[in-house]
């Protein structure tokens, strides 16, 4: 993947991260039935929200696809900036697992 194309991608997983979480901040406004367990945020929202989520995770594993490989490249140590990249690429990683795992197994907490 070459440099460009890299830092567009980039800037797209930047703009789907501030969207969803810009999104989930108007829906946090709508009344939530705590018995009924349903909120009255516009179904259109939500689902648009889901799908910026999928998109997101999506690129993720795309852009991890196309850079862990780029790792073996280095003949010595690797740079300050590709380990803190690699740092935050771990970290991301991981809360969108943790973030799956509160959707699917653990939504009563």
């Amino acid at each position: 993947m070459s440099t460009s194309m890299s830092a567009i991608l980039g800037l797209i997983f930047l703009g789907l991260a501030n969207a969803s979480v810009f999104l989930m901040f108007k829906l946090w406004g709508y009344p939530f039935d705590k018995e009924t367990h349903k909120s009255e945020a516009p179904p259109s929202l939500m689902l648009l929200h889901r799908l910026i989520g999928y998109a997101y995770a999506i690129l993720y594993v795309f852009m991890m696809w196309h850079m862990v490989p780029r790792l073996w490249n280095y003949q010595v140590e690797l740079p300050p900036r590709t380990v803190a990249h690699l740092m935050l690429g771990i970290t991301i990683g991981v809360l969108i697992l943790v973030k799956i795992a509160i959707l699917r197994f653990f939504r009563h907490f």
